[in-house]
């Protein structure tokens, strides 16, 4: 989440909010943490990185 809030390169891509919401719903417990990951690695994939 830190990563997210704080270091992302563009905060106004689709999948970066996405992102952010899959990780604030693993942390409230309404998404299991795997799912906010592989939400978190599109995310990855659209800000032009690489998360395996």
């Amino acid at each position: 989440m830190t990563c997210l809030t704080d270091r992302w390169p563009n905060m106004s891509g689709l999948k970066f909010l996405r992102a952010r919401m899959a990780c604030k719903a693993a942390l409230d417990g309404r998404l299991s943490a795997n799912d906010a990951r592989a939400v978190f690695v599109e995310a990855v994939g659209e800000a032009g990185g690489n998360a395996r």
